[in-house]
């Protein structure tokens, strides 16, 4: 009984460190979804700076949009954010759309 309860943990703590380090790896983050899809982050693209004109710390970091309307897969959309958390707004300053089988369909 003592070797099954054993066994059982072990198997449990390595599925556990498994899908922790798959979630590590991956690229974007998600993040949340709203009524067109999901929104997640590149985790690897955070950048921050100071702003030349306002002089307030930005943060740049790549957001996709998984589109979702209908529950039909219609592709993505990377969107390049610059954060203001001063002021609380942002803006986009670049945007790649790509059908759902990966080809961009606008830049």
């Amino acid at each position: 009984m003592k070797k099954r309860i054993v066994i059982l943990l072990f198997t449990l703590a390595l599925v556990s460190v498994s899908v922790f380090i798959y979630q590590q790896s991956r690229q974007f983050r998600y993040v949340g979804e709203d009524d067109i899809g999901r929104w997640s982050f590149d985790r690897t693209s955070i950048k921050t700076r100071i702003d030349d004109e306002t002089d307030i710390e930005i943060i740049d970091v790549w957001m996709r949009r998984e589109l979702d309307i209908l529950e039909v897969a219609v592709g993505t959309d990377d969107l390049l954010w610059h954060i203001d958390p001063v002021n609380f707004r942002y803006k986009i300053s670049d945007a790649v759309a790509k059908n759902k089988d990966g080809t961009i369909a606008e830049t």
